[in-house]
């Protein structure tokens, strides 16, 4: 397969919620990652879902739902169109696909907690 050609179409944060003013010292803080995609064929449009949840003891404290939607040019779709239609997206694809998702979506914590609680804690790779 040569190079598969893409590029960003839409940025959306679908969901933003910080649900507390505090993290405790003493508990430790839990990282939910949920990834998926969607692939709308005839847009020609992927998107990548990431859902980032903090959690504290039992309490959630911050939960962020965000898209990436990527157009795919269309000789890029001829070579991952299967003879029955289908489209199937190498492997090495989607992890880049979802590096720029989670990417953009670390960015996009750290701005909208500035000056809160949040501001100080280190996300996971």
């Amino acid at each position: 397969m040569e190079n598969l050609y893409y590029r960003f179409k839409n940025i959306s944060v679908e969901q933003f919620a910080t649900l507390s003013e505090e993290l405790s010292n003493s508990l430790p803080l839990d990282f939910e990652t949920q990834l998926s995609f969607q692939f709308y064929q005839e847009e020609k449009v992927i998107v990548s879902r990431s859902i980032v949840s903090l959690i504290q003891g039992s309490e959630l404290k911050l939960k962020s739902v965000f898209d990436c939607s990527f157009e795919i040019k269309e000789e890029s779709l001829i070579q991952i169109t299967q003879e029955d239609g289908s489209v199937i997206f190498p492997r090495s694809v989607l992890i880049q696909l979802a590096s720029l998702n989670y990417g953009t979506l670390r960015g996009i914590i750290v701005e909208r907690t500035k000056g809160t609680c949040f501001s100080s804690v280190f996300l996971p790779p």
